[in-house]
């Protein structure tokens, strides 16, 4: 006995198997899809065709002469970044016009900063601290060019100040009082002073009741005459 079956509309059992709420969705969609190719594919299309074998020869950029471009040399001096620029504007352009090289001021917070951008090679010079050199010298690399010389010596001085009012006159007398460094590589601000203090047998953490860094040796002249540290 055979048996003959009709073709099935398997669009036909879709669409009826779907709620009737979705019907108008489901007959739109294609409609939109043929109306968009009659669209961008028929006769009146604005395509543009493009030929990517017609280019345009270009200049390359040209690798800057290391000896014309910008000398990049950073200052971590231990005053406010005006008053660094007061200070060193002078010798960086006298720098930039024996090498008839443009100069660039980098100026960071602190002196770890300026260790690091200089061991990534961000900066061609820099003018820094005695301590951040002895302490820095091998992990960033440093090379002395030189050193300054004032008043015809090498050396300079650290300065443990009070407040004109305040009746501290000596290092021990600030036990248990605030106390300002400047930078924690600093020399004669914080190295000497700490030298000081282990000299008596004392340490910073245990001496003071509590300290702060100021990053910069006019913050902590402020501190101390606005009352805001005791020394």
């Amino acid at each position: 006995m055979s048996e003959t079956r009709a073709p099935i509309d398997y669009r036909s059992v879709a669409i009826s198997n779907l709620p009737k709420y979705l019907w108008p969705r489901v007959l739109v969609a294609p409609l939109l899809l043929l109306l968009f190719l009659n669209v961008s594919c028929g006769p009146d299309s604005q395509a543009v065709e493009v030929d990517f074998s017609k280019t345009i020869q270009v200049d390359r950029p040209g690798i800057e002469d290391s000896k014309t471009r910008t000398l990049q040399v950073a200052v971590a001096a231990m005053v406010s970044p005006m008053e660094t620029f007061i200070y060193y504007r002078e010798i960086l352009e006298y720098i930039g016009s024996k090498l008839g090289r443009s100069v660039e001021l980098i100026q960071r917070k602190t002196y770890e900063e300026i260790n690091e951008i200089f061991k990534k090679g961000h900066i061609d010079l820099g003018f820094i601290c005695s301590g951040p050199y002895a302490t820095g010298r091998e992990r960033y690399g440093f090379e002395l060019l030189a050193t300054p010389r004032i008043h015809g010596s090498h050396f300079y001085q650290s300065y443990l100040i009070v407040n004109r009012t305040s009746p501290y006159r000596k290092l021990e007398d600030l036990k248990g009082r605030v106390f300002a460094f400047t930078d924690p590589n600093s020399n004669p601000g914080r190295l000497v002073p700490a030298y000081w203090l282990a000299k008596i047998g004392q340490r910073p953490e245990t001496f003071f009741s509590t300290f702060i860094y100021t990053y910069s040796h006019d913050n902590s002249i402020l501190a101390v005459a606005r009352g805001l540290v005791d020394g």
